[in-house]
């Protein structure tokens, strides 16, 4: 039995010292999410190119990924209600925004 809660003990000091949290990473990632969480259901597709850029690939004018520049696997689906005849209009509206999620990049 002790020799049980030993090696628990031993475990679970090694683990917590061996994976701790990266702090700058966490910090960045952090930053990186409240920039990608500032675009808002309403704003325009300009206001968006401002914080992401367009992944790429096949898209339609209502539907389309957008990737954070610095990071392209950080990725928003971001879903529009097109203002005009002029397609990709900056004025079309953001109808709705998936939250951030990883994914690789995909290559023209």
């Amino acid at each position: 039995m002790v020799f049980v809660v030993l090696a628990v003990s031993m475990t679970m000091a090694i683990c917590t010292y061996a994976s701790g949290p990266d702090i700058h990473l966490s910090q960045e990632l952090e930053q990186i999410i409240h920039e990608v969480q500032s675009i808002k259901v309403g704003m325009t597709r300009e206001d968006l190119l401002k914080v992401l850029q367009t992944e790429g690939g096949i898209y339609s004018r209502k539907s389309q990924i957008f990737v954070y520049p610095a990071c392209p696997c950080i990725k928003v689906e971001v879903v529009f209600d097109p203002v005009g005849e002029e397609k990709g209009s900056e004025e079309d509206k953001i109808k709705s925004i998936s939250k951030p999620f990883l994914e690789l990049p995909k290559i023209d």
